[in-house]
């Protein structure tokens, strides 16, 4: 951390104590974790060097990805 950060915190007890503020400040970014994921599925492709197991498996992944985010396929 910076140290004005860590001035800022080290009377702190907790990490709940500490994160709790941060959160409350900075907010979860949830936008922001749709975009990413749905991005990273938007650019799968499928590839012939690499084994198709291994690229079902990738994509099983991702499909799994959207569905933790709430997200309908």
């Amino acid at each position: 951390m910076a140290d004005n950060l860590f001035d800022l915190f080290i009377n702190q007890k907790s990490a709940k104590a500490i994160l709790d503020p941060l959160l409350k400040r900075y907010g979860d970014d949830d936008a922001g974790r749709k975009k990413y994921v749905v991005g990273n599925w938007l650019r799968f492709q499928l590839l012939d060097d690499k084994p198709i197991m291994e690229q079902i498996h990738e994509y099983e992944n991702l499909v799994g990805d959207i569905l933790n985010e709430g997200m309908k396929m």
